[in-house]
């Protein structure tokens, strides 16, 4: 305390220059650190002891507040002879420097009987005394502060032992339970229960306070505390160590069950059966960036999009990840983030492991609710034809191992540019919103600012690559996922990934559905394609299988059941413009109709002359299949061919208008095809742009 004395003594210091050069110079002479509120004790205490008497040397100002005798063992054992009853509880003693309550009265009640036994004996009182104090003296149990206090406290015990019947409670210490700490508080079951629903509803200080000032406790906690003190959080140390802990037990039930139910008991998952491509795991969130992109208009959007990533469920590892730019992402995202990561590692030995909501309910993912309970042919299995699904239980967050994931991935992006925040309600970025502003009002060029689509995948997947490569503790201990995955899987046990040949079976969805007067209709949430030709007119009425890739609905394959050999391909039925369509477009979509009518006018015509006789018909139905066609190679070829010309047809449409829309001319084209117009629309740019370039004659 040297070093701080001298800094208070001048006068010249505050406390901050004291507290630093007190703790320096104390972990300097004892070899640890000292916390400031510590150090502030003792300086006090020294400085209370002090009185302003300047004498700062005197070591007695620096000794704890509770000194403890030595204890002198070869006095104690001698003085034990004649008083080998309370000797012997005295050794039984665990702690002599702090004896329990328990081990003080049993030593006092010994104490007592040697007593009168020493006076039974024909010793005076003033020797048993002695004989008594002097052992309890040299025993070093904290009994009282000096041998004159020792005797006062044993003549005063000694008459309640008298007074009391000689029983062991009449010398009991009730100094604890005498005190005002220890009086049973004045409140009743009402005033509790009052008091705990108060303090759900708001904060403890604010339901005593609110409780006192209207009068709502009962008459004696009324009486006994008083409703305006100094302090308006004042709540009294009793009744918080009381209402306290029921209030943090039923906090989070009053939150609601789901709260309830996460901040609660949790079961703990031993994964030592799990390998590495058992169970893969997927989940969504919004990341805390935004990036920009341009849609086919070539208008620019700031968003922040949907990221899924998918990861292995023992290693923890990313295996794939989809961003999707929308506020919603939908099941073609989840089944397309199953067969990039397919692609990539296979599919797991097991299942997945999704949450609810549309990852449970979208047939396009895991089929029908009611699959099992018909037969395969009838029903919509989605992927479940190849794995199994898992989902947990609504609400329960900790049972889906990528929620973590999802944090540790997040925590790498505060680094990167249009960084926002994971609660921009809260977290206020003001540069970065100030920046979203200038971009939409088009002052400010999104590159230099906000990170493109592409740019951001990149990242993406290097922040994925650099947390796959960082060691992680728990159940990976001390691993990084990409070495579990390396070391603990399983290679005896391979994973399944089709080949390029057959990977158009797990690619396409199949559905049954009934091909109706209109073709087959195929619906992906509200998005809704028909598809007719020849060959769905000869099957109107009947139940297909239909095959098609969510990804990719230019065309689908159909057959009459999953084991048919024969597939046919089926082209999707072009919506041509409402008021300004061509007559070649016009006159392609009549002959896609009149294809699809055909075979039903042809079998009206079988079967007209029985009309007359209502005759059976002695025809037989002829139904002609198309040639076999070989799995996967010429479907591909077909569906190739027809999504090449669809997109030719696109691009050309875009090409008329955006040439429309900069020469600022409009024509009939009725009579004139898209290819000649598109010429002549170039011819006339590149006149103009001749013309522009030729310097005029003086």
């Amino acid at each position: 305390m040297a070093s701080a004395i001298e800094l208070h003594r001048s006068g010249r210091w505050g406390r901050g220059e004291i507290e630093a050069a007190g703790r320096r110079e104390y972990e300097s002479e004892t070899g640890h650190a000292i916390s400031g509120r510590h150090f502030w004790r003792l300086f006090d205490k020294v400085i209370a002891r002090h009185g302003g008497q300047g004498d700062f040397d005197n070591l007695a100002l620096y000794l704890p507040g509770r000194l403890v005798r030595k204890v002198r063992p070869d006095e104690f054992d001698r003085l034990a002879e004649d008083l080998p009853s309370l000797a012997s509880t005295i050794r039984s003693v665990i702690d002599v420097n702090a004896p329990t309550t328990e081990e003080t009265l049993l030593v006092w009640t010994h104490a007592m009987e040697e007593y009168e036994r020493l006076i039974d004996a024909g010793l005076s009182t003033h020797k048993a005394t002695r004989r008594v104090v002097e052992l309890l003296h040299a025993s070093g149990l904290p009994l009282a502060l000096s041998r004159s206090a020792l005797r006062r406290t044993l003549a005063r015990k000694l008459d309640r032992w008298i007074d009391g019947g000689r029983v062991p409670s009449a010398i009991e210490d009730l100094r604890s339970t005498n005190s005002g700490r220890h009086r049973p508080l004045p409140l009743s079951g009402d005033d509790i229960k009052r008091l705990t629903a108060r303090a759900l509803t708001g904060s403890l200080s604010k339901a005593w306070r609110d409780a006192l000032s209207k009068g709502e406790l009962s008459p004696a906690a009324m009486e006994t505390y008083i409703a305006d003190p100094a302090s308006k959080s004042y709540v009294p140390q009793s009744v918080r160590e009381l209402i306290g802990p029921d209030v943090e037990m039923l906090q989070d039930i009053h939150h609601g069950p789901r709260q309830a139910r996460l901040k609660g008991a949790y079961i703990t998952r031993d994964w030592s059966d799990v390998s590495p491509g058992d169970w893969y795991q997927a989940d969504d969130t919004t990341l805390p960036l935004i990036y920009w992109e341009e849609d086919e208009q070539g208008r620019l959007h700031l968003m922040r999009g949907q990221f899924l990533p998918m990861i292995d469920c023992r290693t923890n590892r990313v295996l794939t990840f989809a961003l999707h730019s929308e506020r919603n992402y939908t099941a073609k995202v989840i089944r397309g983030l199953i067969l990039s990561t397919h692609d990539t590692y296979g599919l797991p030995r097991v299942g997945f492991h999704f949450e609810n909501g549309i990852w449970r309910s979208s047939k396009l993912v895991r089929g029908c609710a009611d699959a099992d309970d018909v037969p395969p042919e009838e029903t919509e299995l989605g992927l479940r034809e190849w794995v199994r699904f898992m989902h947990s239980k609504p609400g329960n967050a900790r049972a889906k191992v990528v929620e973590r994931i999802i944090g540790l991935l997040q925590d790498r992006m505060e680094d990167q540019p249009g960084y926002c925040g994971r609660n921009e309600q809260t977290e206020k970025f003001e540069r970065v919103q100030s920046l979203v502003r200038q971009v939409q009002a088009g002052k400010v060029r999104p590159a230099g600012s906000f990170l493109h689509r592409s740019e951001w995948i990149d990242r993406l997947a290097q922040i994925c690559e650099a947390y796959n490569d960082e060691r992680q503790d728990g159940k990976l201990k001390g691993l990084s996922p990409r070495e579990a995955w390396d070391s603990l899987f399983d290679t005896s046990r391979p994973l399944m990934r089709l080949t390029p040949e057959t990977r158009y079976l797990l690619a396409n969805h199949r559905r049954p559905l009934k091909v109706t007067k209109n073709g087959v209709c195929i619906q992906i949430g509200r998005e809704r394609r028909w598809f007719y030709n020849e060959i769905t007119g000869r099957l109107i009425g009947r139940m297909v299988q239909a095959y098609f890739d969510p990804e990719d609905l230019s065309s689908i394959f159909i057959k009459l059941s999953p084991d048919d050999k024969t597939a046919a391909v089926v082209p999707a039925a072009p919506a041509i413009p409402a008021m300004s369509a061509s007559p070649e477009q016009l006159a392609a979509a009549m002959a896609r109709v009149d294809a699809h009518n055909q075979p039903a006018r042809t079998r009206y015509k079988a079967i007209e002359p029985h009309f007359p006789d209502n005759g059976p018909s002695p025809f037989r139905r002829v139904v002609s299949d198309p040639e076999t066609i070989e799995a996967g190679q010429e479907i591909a070829q077909e569906q190739a061919e027809i999504r090449n010309q669809q997109r030719s047809d696109t691009s050309t449409r875009r090409q008329l208008a955006r040439y429309q829309r900069r020469l600022g001319v409009t024509t009939n084209q009725e009579a004139i095809p898209d290819s000649q117009l598109l010429n002549g629309y170039r011819w006339i740019e590149e006149a103009k742009r001749n013309v522009q370039h030729t310097p005029s004659e003086p």
